[in-house]
């Protein structure tokens, strides 16, 4: 499961990931193509050794060798005097790091190359660079006075250590000879430990021997002079392949930070989670071609069919028609459930009021309110379709628009907004009867509208003239459903949820594409 979470977040966030990979691409092929042309130069010595009879042993003394040297051409005492001998102006530390050094592999030649803007640029770097080596080696042969005592003394440690060599297999034979004994197989043990540790020491008086000689001019020979620098080439094939790892590692990245700071709710788990309670229903108004919504109801999430999803409706050519619907008709964004009652739109509405109906069967759901996280999410239009679907079951429903900051209610149905629900609250003397108004079709549902906005809605709804109010709507109907503002907005939701059966929180959600 957490594979298949991990690829949902690639995919939710696949155009950064492919933006970033070909924004890095697209960079590295531009800086590479467009950097000026380089060219190399490249010379050839090959190390001689004292030890010729054995190339392990050879090769162990190349190899030190080429470290030697390849440390020295990059001191800076070294790069400051071909800086001064070359013909051209160069800091020392451009000349170190136009230097490359290499040591072939199994073999005993070593490269030295320049790399440099020009051809004749680079082979004069790489000339004058042999000539201070040459130079270096020289003083250093000049100034080894001791050079020739310590050889001797190598020799004579060699010839003694050879000796005893000899001695250690003479006995070792002499010991194979014998029939197995305990103490001869012991002895055995004991001498070719013995003979092996003379073996070591006679290797590093070799290496070291080696290692004294090779201090000589002669240490090494250039067998290929510099010839005019060849343009070197721009590894675009290498910096892609760079380019495209980090832009696909930096895209990763910034998917999952996403998805890590993304606290919106985007699935029915997602929801049960967050709110505790399980989803009541999914409505979606979306259909191929079309604009519209998609809810989720009773701390429930939001669904859409195909489509691209939109924030907030999008009108159609006919005012508040919306484009397209799974009849292939237009259909009003507001009043579906009473206009085309047979749509996949209206079915989700029945659902919805089945889902209430049967969520509490010990104390039937008499009053509820409809809300939502944040406006512009269709808590109006769900509240005034539930109301239609459960008015067309049977039931006495009265719909009260107690949004008094921005309400709705009256331009969905068309109903005057004279008198309303303000005016039941604050003047004693206004009738229920006298507020509501009935829907022409719908003979069981009636509107009661916001009425005139007060200064101070949360007080007005907390008083108790407005619980007096609920009290008689509750008693007068089967079902009063109150269309509430943003809970994340004002606090009036809370106040009427205090004094209802049940709450219906509609979120609106982005949902990947199916």
């Amino acid at each position: 499961m957490e594979l298949l979470r991990y690829l949902k977040v690639v995919q939710k966030n696949k155009w950064i990931i492919l933006l970033l990979l070909a924004l890095g691409l697209s960079v590295t092929t531009f800086y590479t193509v467009n950097q000026p042309p380089q060219y190399d130069s490249r010379a050839t010595m090959v190390l001689t050794t004292s030890v010729d009879n054995n190339p392990y042993l050879q090769n162990q003394v190349a190899a030190s060798l080429a470290d030697g040297y390849t440390e020295l051409i990059h001191t800076r005492s070294f790069a400051d005097e071909v800086r001064k001998e070359l013909p051209f102006p160069l800091t020392a530390d451009q000349v170190s790091n136009s230097l490359t050094t290499r040591l072939r592999s199994d073999t005993l030649f070593y490269d030295i190359t320049g790399r440099m803007n020009t051809p004749e640029r680079a082979q004069q770097l790489v000339s004058t660079t042999l000539k201070v080596f040459l130079l270096r080696a020289n003083a250093q042969q000049g100034k080894d006075t001791t050079r020739d005592e310590i050889r001797s003394r190598l020799i004579t440690t060699l010839d003694s250590l050879s000796e005893q060599v000899k001695i250690y297999n003479s006995r070792i034979s002499s010991l194979e000879a014998q029939p197995a004994t305990k103490d001869r197989d012991d002895l055995l043990l004991q001498l070719r430990g013995q003979l092996l540790t003379l073996q070591q020491t006679q290797n590093q008086t070799l290496l070291t021997m080696a290692q004294l000689g090779n201090r000589d001019p002669d240490a090494f020979r250039v067998v290929d002079q510099p010839l005019l620098g060849k343009l070197a080439s721009n590894k675009l094939f290498t910096n892609m392949l760079l380019a495209l790892v980090v832009s696909l590692l930096l895209g990763v990245g910034l998917a999952f930070l996403r998805d890590y700071l993304d606290y919106s709710i985007n699935s029915f788990d997602q929801a049960e989670t967050a709110l505790g309670v399980a989803p009541v229903a999914a409505i979606g108004m979306m259909s191929a071609g079309g604009y519209g919504y998609g809810y989720g109801y009773g701390y429930g999430s939001g669904k859409r069919k195909r489509g691209r999803f939109y924030d907030r409706l999008r009108p159609g050519p006919k005012g508040n028609r919306m484009r397209g619907s799974s009849m292939g008709k237009p259909i009003n964004s507001k009043l579906v459930t009473l206009e085309h009652s047979k749509s996949p739109e209206s079915e989700n509405f029945r659902a919805l009021r089945t889902n209430i109906q049967f969520s509490s069967m010990d104390k039937p759901i008499r009053s509820l309110v409809v809300t939502s996280s944040a406006p512009g999410e269709g808590k109006s239009f769900t509240a005034s379709n539930l109301a239609v679907v459960m008015a067309q079951a049977g039931k006495r429903v009265i719909l009260v628009d107690a949004d008094l900051r921005k309400p709705t209610q009256h331009k969905i149905f068309e109903l005057p907004n004279m008198v309303g629900f303000s005016n039941l609250v604050l003047n004693g003397t206004t009738q229920v009867e006298g507020a509501i108004q009935h829907v022409p079709g719908v003979s069981d549902l009636a509107v009661i509208t916001s009425g005139p906005m007060p200064p101070n809605p949360s007080e007005l709804l907390n008083s108790h003239q407005a619980l007096q109010v609920m009290s008689q709507l509750a008693q007068q109907a089967d079902m009063v459903i109150y269309d509430a503002p943003p809970a994340g907005a004002v606090t009036d939701p809370v106040i009427l949820a205090t004094r209802t059966d049940a709450v219906i929180l509609g979120p609106i959600w982005k949902l990947p594409e199916t």
